[in-house]
């Protein structure tokens, strides 16, 4: 039978300025899921563990779900990565991506005021990439320019997984460049054949 320990309302977290109320996809998808496979130690597990927001990405083929969590709890939710994008994508057919919420600063006017550099758009959107693709490693990553300016990044995959990740390439394209904008092709290097 299915443990509900935590309410949903407990593991959704809202910052300052935001709606406290959840809405409703994000209730839905509060942990813990509804399912007879989760143990109640394993319950306990995600007992420290909270969600900012779920945000749902239309592709050609099919909806990602992308569950947005606090920065400092990303390495916490890798360890739990596979269980639960695979609870959400069992509970709701479609897949599931689990990313840190990072923000992005202006510079500074003043060159007095020290700057964060995790905070630069570069940084952000590198890391953002990170999340997206794990648990699969980047081996490498190219950008290629073409004549019209259009700046494209060609990123590497470890091809040790390549048949679970290969559906998901182009849902990753999709992705990513949904929640930073710019244009990305993920593939497997044939250069260390």
């Amino acid at each position: 039978a299915a443990v509900n320990m935590f309410p949903a309302n407990a593991k959704i977290r809202k910052f300052a300025g935001e709606k406290t109320k959840p809405e409703d996809h994000e209730t839905s998808r509060a942990w813990p899921p509804p399912c007879t496979s989760w143990q109640v130690n394993e319950l306990q597990t995600l007992s420290g563990r909270q969600f900012i927001k779920a945000k749902e990405i239309t592709t050609p083929v099919g909806s990602v779900i992308v569950l947005i969590v606090p920065r400092k709890q990303l390495k916490a939710w890798q360890k739990v990565h596979t269980k639960v994008t695979g609870e959400i994508e069992k509970r709701t057919s479609k897949q599931a991506l689990i990313i840190a919420h990072r923000r992005i600063m202006n510079k500074p006017n003043s060159s007095k005021i020290k700057f964060p550099r995790a905070r630069t758009l570069k940084i952000v959107h590198e890391n953002a990439l990170g999340d997206i693709c794990y648990p699969d490693d980047i081996v490498a990553k190219r950008s290629h320019i073409s004549t019209n300016g259009r700046n494209t990044i060609r990123v590497y995959l470890a091809a040790r997984d390549a048949e679970m990740t290969k559906p998901r390439l182009e849902t990753l394209r999709i992705v990513y460049k949904a929640l930073t904008g710019k244009d990305a092709i993920f593939e497997f290097p044939t250069f260390f054949a």
